[in-house]
Parts: structure tokens; C-alpha cells; sequence
């Protein structure tokens, strides 16, 4: 198998620093040392599986980490997504902290970077999957996206095996639309610690 891909950046970047560092990576964001990144994008190329060569023209987004965390160790659940439509994308995580804190942090990505204030309700159908969402801006607008399609699922590898916690997490691929009827797609994760032996 191989691929060419190349990917152009969209909308602006959402930028994990300061206030929207997500407070339950164990205390790292808070220092400066873990940054973090999301930014929608477009991706063209193609790839070649086994002399079968296939076309693409997508939409991606690129998700980027760097300084340590362990999430077993700030975070007892949470659930995060990165949402492309054609004239915004969203990038925005709940965090469920050991400590028993709630913290929801992201953005609103179009010519600037909106933040998020919270995502006032997340539903999920009977196996715990994605099913619709409300996020409520600064401004106080709020916005309600449902799940229209789910084509695919994996589970997240997040580290080495271990003894005693991991964090077990899942990502969700959907289609998607708002309530004003725009359609979109994108990636649900929903992480937990799992701490029986």
C-alpha cells in the first residue's frame, strides 16, 4: 500500500493554550509544558492498494500533541470531537477530572477561533455511542448537531499495556447534520479509565 496525501489547512487553528487548556491532563496544560492543537482541513491525493490506485477528496483535520500526559492520571472519562461542515468546523472536548471536576474547553473554527462555553447536553443511544449533541457558544448562542450516519468505529490504543488503570478509549466516524440542516463529518472519542484487575 501506498499514499499521497496532501492536506491544506482550513479555517482558523484551535489553539489549546491558557484557559482552553484542557484542565484534566493531570495538571501539565496548566504549566506550559502540554500543548495542544486541532485544525480542520482539506485532503486531496490518492492511494494505491495492491495496484488498485483510488482518488481522494476529503476532509481531514490535524490533531497534535506535545509534552507528556498520561490521561489515567487527571482524567476519570471524557468525550471529544472534531467536527468539518462546509463553512465552520468544530473542535471541542468534556474532560471529567479524578478530582471530580467538569471541564469542557474548544472552539467554533471559521475566520477566527470562537470559544465554546460548554456543551449543555451529549446523548447517547442504548450501547453508549454518539447520538446528538448541544454546544453552547461565548456569545450564549447554541448550537445542536445529530449523528445521521456512523460508517465506522475503532477502539484507541493510549499507551503501552499496563497493571492497574488504563484509559479505554473509542472514536465514533459519522456523518453528521446541524438543526438549520447543514451537513458535515467528523470524529467522536469517548474515553474512561478502567480500573478493575
Amino acid at each position: 500500500m501506498t499514499a499521497e496525501l496532501r492536506f491544506r489547512p482550513q479555517f482558523a487553528r484551535a489553539d489549546f493554550v491558557g484557559d482552553a487548556s484542557p484542565k484534566a491532563f493531570g495538571g501539565y496544560a496548566e504549566t506550559g509544558a502540554l500543548k495542544h492543537y486541532q485544525q480542520a482541513a482539506s485532503v486531496v491525493g490518492s492511494v494505491n492498494l495492491r495496484g488498485q490506485e483510488s482518488a481522494v477528496d476529503g476532509s481531514g483535520f490535524r490533531d497534535r500533541t506535545w509534552g507528556f500526559r498520561d490521561e489515567t492520571i487527571g482524567m476519570s472519562e471524557y468525550f471529544g470531537f472534531m467536527w468539518k461542515f462546509e463553512t465552520f468546523a468544530l473542535s471541542v472536548m468534556r474532560l471529567y477530572g479524578s478530582d471530580g471536576s467538569d471541564h469542557a474547553t474548544g472552539f467554533l473554527l471559521g475566520d477566527t477561533a470562537t470559544p465554546v462555553a460548554g456543551v449543555t447536553s451529549f446523548t447517547r443511544d442504548g450501547s453508549g455511542l454518539f447520538v446528538e449533541a448541544e454546544i453552547e457558544l461565548d456569545s450564549g448562542d447554541r448550537l445542536t448537531v445529530a449523528s445521521v450516519g456512523r460508517p465506522a468505529g475503532q477502539w484507541v490504543p493510549m499507551g503501552p499495556p499496563r497493571t492497574g488503570a488504563v484509559m479505554s478509549a473509542y472514536d465514533e466516524f459519522h456523518t453528521f447534520r446541524t438543526a438549520s440542516g447543514e451537513a458535515g463529518g467528523g470524529i467522536v472519542e469517548q474515553g474512561y479509565v478502567r480500573r478493575g484487575v
